[in-house]
């Protein structure tokens, strides 16, 4: 079968967050100390969280195409081993890794 199943999805799904943790936490930090700062105004605040969501979407776009990724690298990787065809770029990719 050339479909992961269910738990490997699951574990390629915490390490790819475990990976951008440390993204998600700076850009956490970064807002909360932009917020503590006194006299901010209420513009500022506002930019301060539009900058945070958007580095968010980032992160987790990040992720869903990190994901997408590998699930399709571990799906030709399946392929290629039972013996079936597979794209001549992800076998000049293979190579290139070689």
């Amino acid at each position: 079968d050339i479909e992961p199943d269910e738990e490997w999805k699951a574990r390629l799904k915490r390490s790819i967050e475990e990976g951008l943790q440390s993204m998600v936490e700076d850009a956490k930090d970064n807002l909360e100390e932009s917020l503590r700062q006194t006299g901010i105004s209420d513009e500022d605040r506002d930019r301060f969280k539009a900058d945070y969501a958007h580095i968010m979407r980032n992160v987790r776009k990040l992720a869903t195409e990190s994901y997408h990724a590998e699930l399709e690298r571990e799906r030709n990787e399946r392929r290629w081993a039972a013996g079936i065809p597979v794209s001549s770029g992800w076998t000049h990719a293979l190579q290139q890794e070689q």
